[in-house]
Formats: structure tokens, sequence, C-alpha cells
């Protein structure tokens, strides 16, 4: 009678072992993910200004030799153009959707210098 007590306790203490290692295997990836999005979530409205701002700098990059010296805001557009696609993306799947903000569906690309119509105007 003792000894089936005793492995009833074990089985219990396996499944609990069992539990405590999946939770703890998981439970930093899951804290990890959902502070980042919580700061995704707050810091957005700072980071869509940054994306608009760049979005008109680029308007104003000539064309010729001169674009040579944007290049720094050429790095950024793309790198911008990137990080959008990238967010996009993450939102239209079911099992990541929920680590950024849905505001990312709403940002569009920004163009890089037309300089051919520039050129040819």
């Amino acid at each position: 009678m003792k000894i089936l007590k005793i492995i009833e306790a074990a089985k219990t203490n396996a499944v609990w072992v069992i539990f405590v290692m999946i939770v703890t295997a998981f439970s930093p990836w899951v804290i990890n993910g959902m502070t980042g999005s919580t700061q995704e979530r707050w810091t957005f409205p700072m980071t869509h200004q940054r994306i608009e701002w760049v979005r008109g700098q680029v308007e104003k990059v000539p064309c010729g030799m001169e674009i040579l010296a944007y290049q720094a805001l050429l790095n950024e557009v793309i790198g911008w153009n990137l990080r959008i696609v990238h967010e996009q993306e993450f939102n239209r799947h079911w099992y990541s959707d929920w680590y950024s903000t849905d505001a990312w569906n709403t940002v569009k690309l920004i163009p890089l210098p037309d300089c051919k119509t520039k050129i040819a105007a």
C-alpha cells in the first residue's frame, strides 16, 4: 500500500517536473516577444513620424551626380522599406501577428527618387 502511494507521488512529481521544464523553456521566448510587442506598440507613432520625415526628404533629392551626397538618406530609405515589408508580412501570419502592431499595414513604402522622369523633363 505504501509502495503504491510512493509510485503515485513519483508520477505526480514527474508530471510536475516535465511541466516546469516546458514552462522554463518557453516562457523567456513568450515574455520577450510580449514585452517587445508592447514596446513596439508604444513607440510606433514615433517610428511612423520618422518614416514620414524620410519620405519628405526623398522628394528633395536631386538627380545627377549630386545624388551621391544623399547616399545615407537613400540607405535609410532602403532600410525603412525592408522594415515596412517585414512588419506587414509579420502581420499576415497567425503565429506572428500578435507580436506586431496592425498599424504597420497602413504604412506605404517610401519611393526612391525617380531620376528618369526628372532628367527627361
